[in-house]
């Protein structure tokens, strides 16, 4: 999975040379580049925590203009050098949602996005806790999507036991055959065999004789 697809990268995360002494130092970010002053999208949503100049003491000193954002685990997700910011402290994003524009404030050469992940959010939004961006977001979007599947299972599951509690207590009634039950039991019964038989249910319940193999073969004047 290419998480940074369609953005040029020109520093990646790890040691670099400095872009202003040429010293061995760790980069800890990826700065990402489009053109100057494109919207800047949040990789995954979250809580803003900082949005403004990161100066010294903030744990952003040299940043520039910067959104940091919380998500859900915990991890704080920097945006930095940005030309300026569209959102404010507090704020709830999703993912997507424009942060700032790509700029070169601060410490920096040239137009470009540092985008940076954190472990922790104190203290100074924590400074010093990076992670490799690249690989955090591939792990958060392969998570994001097996939840989505088990939300999926959930109500899948939540479904089927509606149509037992409804199904089993239409066949204790005498409402209808066992073959139905069955069907259910085995999760064979398909959307279209669940609407018919709830119709049969329904004209049943109503003291409507319907022959549950075939309900529209009932005449209306016999239905009532």
């Amino acid at each position: 999975m290419d998480v940074f697809e369609g953005w040029k990268v020109t520093s990646p995360y790890g040691y670099r040379s400095d872009p202003f002494t040429g010293s061995q130092v760790f980069h800890t970010g990826i700065d990402l580049v489009k053109y100057h002053l494109y919207p800047i999208p949040a990789f995954v949503g979250g809580v803003v925590l900082f949005s403004g100049e990161g100066i010294a003491g903030t744990g952003f000193g040299g940043y520039g203009n910067v959104v940091a954002l919380r998500d859900e685990k915990g991890y704080v997700h920097c945006y930095c050098h940005l030309d300026s910011v569209v959102v404010q402290k507090g704020q709830k994003l999703s993912t997507g949602d424009i942060v700032g524009f790509q700029g070169t404030t601060g410490r920096s050469t040239g137009s470009h996005l540092h985008y940076e992940v954190r472990s922790k959010g104190t203290p100074s939004y924590g400074y010093g806790s990076h992670v490799d961006p690249g690989e955090y977001l591939e792990l958060y979007y392969e998570n994001f999507e097996e939840d989505e599947d088990s939300m999926a299972i959930k109500a899948d599951d939540w479904m089927w036991k509606q149509i037992y509690n409804i199904l089993g207590a239409a066949y204790n009634q005498g409402k209808i055959e066992w073959q139905w039950c069955q069907k259910v039991l085995d999760r064979t019964l398909t959307a279209g065999e669940y609407t018919h038989v709830l119709a049969v249910v329904n004209a049943r319940a109503q003291g409507i004789d319907v022959d549950v193999e075939n309900p529209a073969a009932i005449s209306p004047e016999k239905r009532g």
